[in-house]
């Protein structure tokens, strides 16, 4: 039996975990898109601390591009979006887990291999799609070369 309420401690561990790492996601995905428009779309004034603005401060201090940031923060924003949906799976397998009390049933065999697969296709397809859609936009917004434009 102490065995099994160290499981349920653990369980209980990994859905505030994955409750942090869901709304870290969100909070990576909304910093994304407020980049994105303040660095590619805007004049720069979107995030604005004072007299500073994102968009001076990176490219009059620093002399990067800000289309090809933009064009990185798209990538981003996809693989945020899979990492929060990735979260949210995990959450809902410790839910459920601690609704059954015990890892040990068959139903949570199989929530638990869905998200053994799904840890390792949605990181992997989200930033493939990541990088093509930084390859898009770098395109449309014609960057020649995200890359070494950032580092």
């Amino acid at each position: 039996m102490k065995s099994l309420h160290t499981i349920q401690k653990l369980s209980k561990l990994g859905e505030i975990l994955s409750k942090t790492a869901f709304i870290f996601a969100v909070i990576g995905c909304c910093g994304c898109i407020a980049g994105m428009l303040s660095m590619g779309f805007g004049n720069g004034e979107l995030l604005r601390i004072g007299a500073i603005t994102l968009h001076g401060l990176i490219y009059e201090k620093y002399g990067y591009n800000g289309r090809s940031i933009a064009a990185t923060l798209s990538g981003s924003l996809l693989v945020c979006a899979g990492e929060a949906a990735l979260a949210k799976f995990a959450e809902s397998y410790f839910r459920n887990e601690q609704k059954a009390e015990t890892p040990f049933t068959s139903a949570g065999a199989k929530e638990l291999l869905r998200l053994g697969i799904l840890t390792i296709a949605v990181p992997t397809g989200c930033a493939m799609a990541g990088s093509i859609a930084e390859g898009i936009l770098a395109g449309f917004m014609q960057v020649e070369n995200t890359v070494e434009n950032i580092g």
